[in-house]
Formats: C-alpha cells, sequence, structure tokens
C-alpha cells in the first residue's frame, strides 16, 4: 500500500509541474488568438517604433546602462548602474540626443573611460549642459562637489520591444527624423 500511495504522490506532483511549465505552444495559441481577434476587429494598434523609441527617450529622467566593470573586486563582470538622463535642447524642445552625467567617483565613470565606447566633446556643451539641469536641478550642485561631466550617447543601434514579435530594429535617421 505505501508504493502504490507514493507512485500517486509521485504523479500528481509531475502532473502539476507540467500543468503550471511554460508551453511555448501554448503561448504561441494564445499569440496566434489575440491578432485573429485584433484583425476580426480591424484594430491593430499604430506602431510607430521610432515615435515609441523617442517618446520613451522623452518621458524618462534616469535609464540603466551596462558596463563592464573595472572595479578590481569585479573586474570583467557586468555592471549595471542608473543615470540622470535628459534628451531636450536649451528650450526644453526633444532632440532625441541624450544627454547624461558622469562621474569617476562612480562605477560608470571609469568603466567607460577604459572601454572607450564613448568621447567628449565640446561643442553645444553649455547649451546640453543648460537643457540638463533645467530637467535635473540638483546636477549643478553635482558637478563641483563630485566632478560630474556632461555626455551624450552616440547612438548606432536601437531595439524597442513593445508589442508581440520581439524587438524591432530602428535606425538612428528614422529615431531622429520623429518630431515630438
Amino acid at each position: 500500500m505505501l508504493k502504490y500511495f507514493s507512485l500517486t504522490i509521485l504523479i500528481i506532483v509531475l502532473s502539476y509541474d507540467l500543468i503550471e511549465a511554460y508551453s511555448a505552444l501554448e503561448d504561441e495559441r494564445i499569440i496566434l488568438a489575440y491578432k485573429y481577434q485584433q484583425l476580426m476587429l480591424e484594430t491593430q494598434p499604430d506602431l510607430n517604433h521610432a515615435k515609441i523609441a523617442r517618446t520613451l527617450v522623452n518621458r524618462a529622467n534616469w535609464a540603466a546602462v551596462g558596463t563592464i566593470s573595472t572595479n578590481r573586486l569585479v573586474a570583467s563582470y557586468p555592471m549595471v548602474n542608473v543615470i540622470s538622463i535628459d534628451d531636450n535642447d536649451s528650450k526644453g524642445v526633444s532632440t532625441g540626443k541624450i544627454h547624461f552625467m558622469l562621474t569617476d567617483l562612480d562605477f560608470t565613470g571609469p568603466d567607460w573611460r577604459y572601454n572607450n565606447k564613448m568621447s567628449k566633446s565640446e561643442n553645444n556643451y553649455d547649451d546640453a549642459l543648460v537643457a540638463f539641469v533645467q530637467r535635473h536641478p540638483a546636477a549643478k550642485n553635482w558637478i563641483n562637489a563630485h566632478t560630474f561631466y556632461l555626455c551624450e550617447l552616440d547612438i548606432k543601434n536601437i531595439f524597442v520591444l513593445d508589442y508581440y514579435g520581439g524587438p524591432h530594429n530602428v535606425t538612428s535617421d528614422d529615431y531622429y527624423n520623429i518630431m515630438l
């Protein structure tokens, strides 16, 4: 009797796990049913992926950035940091150019200096700094107290994950041509 009871429990546990497990086929069925429903209702959403990317950037005050760490305790490991961002000009108009401040007292600054995927340009630095401080007034204190410096992200690739079907590649030209 004991063996029979153990077998029953094992079958129930296995059945439970199979029911609760992820199923690519079930996921595909749900997506197809949803797409069919949208087709029947003729209410496909208008997905301008470049506009979605620009809108997300413009509305965000912070972003997560990833680097490969240069800190001796975690060297060569991925490191993620949250930074303040701004994409406006000094008049408050969205440009799509992502500005952010770094300091070498934090993880991200030294990481980006080591892995030279960034450069500092003096062109339009003052206007960009004015715009950044308008959005993040506390930045005035960061600059002197912790030697922050303003950076601009040179966008090469944009991937927007905003709907079914995986990420959508947006060219930088399409991104910058959107007017908000």
